[in-house]
C-alpha cells in the first residue's frame, strides 16, 4: 500500500476511533461513579480518569468496563471504518501483512473486535482520560 493509501487509512481509522471515544465517554458521563462516589466523583468517566492517572490496582476493573462498554459500539462502524482500524493495529509490518487481503469481505472476516477495542482504547481513550480536567480530578490529584 502507498503512502497515500497508507495516510487515507489512517485518517478514517483515526475518525471512527474519536467517535467511538465521545460515544463511550458519553455513556460512562451517563453512568453514576462506582468506588469513587464517596471521594466526590460525579460519574463513572471522572473516576476512570482519576483512576488512570493515579495507576491504581484497580485499573484492570476499570478497564475490561470500558471494553464491555466499547464493544457494543463497534456495530456503528461501517465496513470501511471497521477495516481501517483493523489495518492500524500493531506496528507497520503488522500492516503491511494485513493490507495484502485485496477483498473486504475477506478482510472483515479476519477481524477480531478485541483487537478493535484495545486499538482504541489504546490510541484514543487513554488519551482523553489523561487529558480530562475537572474540578473533582483537579481536586483529587493535587493540581
Amino acid at each position: 500500500m502507498g503512502s497515500l493509501d497508507r495516510c487515507i487509512v489512517q485518517r478514517i481509522a483515526n475518525d471512527a476511533g474519536e467517535r467511538l471515544t465521545r460515544k463511550l465517554i458519553r455513556r460512562l458521563q451517563s453512568t453514576g461513579p462506582g468506588l469513587r462516589a464517596d471521594d466526590g466523583a460525579r460519574n463513572l468517566w471522572d473516576e476512570i480518569c482519576l483512576q488512570f492517572r493515579q495507576e491504581t490496582p484497580w485499573w484492570a476493573l476499570y478497564e475490561a468496563h470500558i471494553e464491555a462498554c466499547l464493544r457494543p459500539l463497534l456495530v456503528d462502524l461501517s465496513d470501511v471504518e471497521r477495516v481501517s482500524v483493523w489495518l492500524c493495529v500493531g506496528d507497520c509490518d503488522f500492516y503491511e501483512q494485513r493490507a495484502v487481503i485485496g477483498r473486504i469481505g475477506a478482510a472483515l472476516l479476519a477481524i477480531d473486535d478485541d483487537e478493535l477495542v484495545r486499538h482504541v482504547i489504546h490510541e484514543h481513550v487513554t488519551y482523553e482520560a489523561m487529558n480530562y480536567e475537572n474540578k473533582f480530578i483537579r481536586t483529587a490529584t493535587g493540581q
